[in-house]
């Protein structure tokens, strides 16, 4: 009898600790998903403007056909600057890109990027609109999935074939592992693969316990407490939601379980396809820089480059896209630009003349 209320209070005492873990690892998990990395430094870009209001430069068109092909997203329910968009010559060219914002984005996070494929490099760029993203009531995201992503991009791999011989990739966060897998998993990706802060792991000491959190229950249980007692989706910054949705980050740790199996897969064969860009900040507090530099460990070094960001820069996860500072509504400051955008941009472009034959070589920044 001793034994056995010894074996019952070991019992007891381990589920106790397990659910303390959980209980421990949801909240590092909230805290790595609403902390801001931003460390906002705005002496460096205080003479730049607000992107929209820049007007001598090339402003993209709204992607009609995709309202077509997603009856879900209505143009009447997006909000003003988050539709999906298309930089286009209304010709075909060599070459085309698709070009993925991250998880509670929106397109408008990659139209400098974007803009820089097109009037530089002579591509068209499509610039999709994950389902559930830019809404003006988001609903808690209700109804997002991993799947409808996946069937954006599908389809806008599709859409850039057609104005484009060879297809390239890339994009910023989540939009960045969407675009491994897409590269990893099919042949439709004919060019190179363009990654920006990609979220292949999450950054910190428990990142991977963070992940494997997100593919758990708790994930759903703290989905519904931020849906019912968290601050609204919708907040000062016009481009995105200002917290990032427990329900919507499930699916990303799907994601990054499933790149981690595609990229197990690549290592035991011989390296990956396509050539790889890489630019990514080493004061990145969302996704862990370890992620890309196992994904470069796979590729061959004569087709992939790395644009790497020092730590001391303090430079956020996703100002490495923004060329301009990120404003509110009424002018206040969100998110600091990238003070190496032009640098990054330009090698960028000398990656792809040495890798997609472009006839045009990159300029300097200073030109």
């Amino acid at each position: 009898m001793e034994n056995f209320r010894w074996f019952l209070s070991v019992i007891l005492g381990m589920k106790q600790l397990i659910l303390t873990s959980l209980i421990l690892g949801a909240i590092f998990l909230i805290d790595s998903l609403n902390a801001s990395d931003s460390n906002l430094n705005f002496d460096k870009v205080s003479d730049m403007v607000n992107q929209d209001q820049a007007s001598s430069k090339e402003t993209p068109r709204v992607w009609e056909a995709y309202y077509s092909q997603f009856p879900d997203i209505n143009p009447d329910a997006i909000r003003k600057g988050c539709e999906p968009l298309i930089f286009d010559w209304g010709e075909k060219r060599k070459h085309s890109i698709v070009l993925i914002h991250g998880l509670s984005d929106s397109p408008y996070f990659m139209r400098s990027i974007g803009r820089y494929f097109h009037e530089q490099m002579g591509f068209n760029v499509f610039l999709p609109l994950l389902q559930s993203h830019g809404l003006k009531e988001p609903n808690g995201m209700e109804g997002v999935s991993l799947k409808a992503w996946k069937e954006n991009i599908n389809f806008s791999i599709s859409e850039a074939k057609k104005p484009g011989d060879v297809v390239s990739i890339g994009g910023l966060s989540t939009g960045g592992a969407l675009s491994v897998q897409a590269a990893l998993e099919g042949d439709a990706i004919t060019g190179s693969v363009f990654l920006f802060s990609a979220a292949l792991k999450l950054a910190g000491s428990f990142g991977g316990f963070k992940a494997w959190l997100l593919r758990t229950p708790v994930a759903d249980v703290f989905d519904f407490y931020d849906d019912t007692y968290g601050k609204p989706l919708i907040g000062d910054h016009p481009y995105r939601y200002s917290r990032v949705d427990k329900g919507a980050a499930k699916h990303l740790g799907k994601l990054m379980k499933e790149i981690t199996e595609l990229t197990a897969q690549a290592r035991s064969g011989s390296s990956l396809i396509q050539p790889f860009f890489i630019a990514h900040s080493e004061a990145d507090k969302t996704a862990s820089i370890s992620g890309v530099e196992e994904l470069l460990a796979v590729g061959d070094p004569q087709k992939t480059d790395f644009f790497r960001m020092g730590k001391h820069f303090q430079i956020p996860h996703s100002s490495v896209v923004l060329e301009e500072p990120a404003y509110a509504l009424n002018g206040s400051p969100l998110e600091p630009a990238n003070p190496f955008f032009a640098k990054m941009m330009a090698q960028v472009h000398t990656f792809s003349a040495k890798n997609l034959g472009l006839e045009t070589s990159a300029k300097k920044p200073d030109e």
